[in-house]
């Protein structure tokens, strides 16, 4: 079966796809679907289940400085490290809702997107 698919002109703004990011509240973004208890499969009963949950606020598990020994690196590559260890990425929407700057990247990749003709915008079927 054939279907129609019409391809807007490559030059049509999409200031309103980006508004979304924008208009995104916290609460929407708060809001979490209800847990489900599940009971563990018969292999597992009797073991307590893991209640470990890494802090959100925490930037790393495993931060890259424990692990490199700098006196081999290049003092390019010794730089880059560093860079790296003192990064954050955000654990959940929350955090990026709230960071203008992983906001800024949204964009600037949507844009990018589209300039690239990677997506075509068809009507819901």
């Amino acid at each position: 079966m054939a279907r129609a698919t019409a391809s807007p002109p490559h030059n049509v703004p999409c200031n309103h796809l980006f508004s979304q990011v924008d208009s995104i509240s916290e609460s929407q973004v708060n809001s979490e679907p209800p847990r489900i208890k599940e009971l563990p499969n018969r292999v597992t009963r009797g073991i307590p289940g893991v209640n470990y949950e890494p802090l959100l606020n925490s930037k790393t598990k495993y931060p890259i400085n424990n692990f490199v020994f700098y006196h081999r690196l290049s003092r390019g590559n010794e730089a880059l490290v560093n860079q790296l260890s003192t990064k954050s990425i955000p654990n959940s929407a929350q955090d990026v809702i709230r960071d203008p700057k992983w906001k800024e990247a949204m964009n600037e990749e949507m844009k990018s997107l589209q300039k690239n003709s990677t997506w075509e915008i068809v009507d819901l079927p």
